[in-house]
């Protein structure tokens, strides 16, 4: 019948265009994770550079604090073995040490 025929036409255009719709979306997904893996390629090296350099900078500090942590405990164990001992540790920052 005239109906069915149209309902197929109808469908067969719909069809069609949500086709394309599918089509371009895939396409557009495809650009968003090609610019997305381009800046994780442009970042990475940039935060690798950054890692390194808080790496560079924090390794000396703790290697410090952690000296006079030791010299801090042996002069406790020290003081202990005298009877002098002063429990209360004065932690300064390794730049404040004489």
């Amino acid at each position: 019948t005239a109906a069915r025929h149209k309902v197929k036409a109808v469908y067969r255009d719909v069809s069609r265009e949500v086709n394309n719709a599918v089509r371009d979306l895939r396409m557009d997904i495809l650009e968003i994770r090609r610019r997305q893996a381009e800046s994780v390629d442009r970042l990475l090296p940039e935060l690798e550079q950054q890692v390194t350099s808080m790496e560079r900078q924090l390794t000396p500090a703790l290697e410090r604090y952690y000296a006079q942590t030791q010299r801090q405990v042996a002069k406790l164990k020290k003081d202990l073995e005298r009877g002098t001992a002063d429990t209360r540790l004065k932690l300064k920052a390794p730049d404040e040490e004489q």
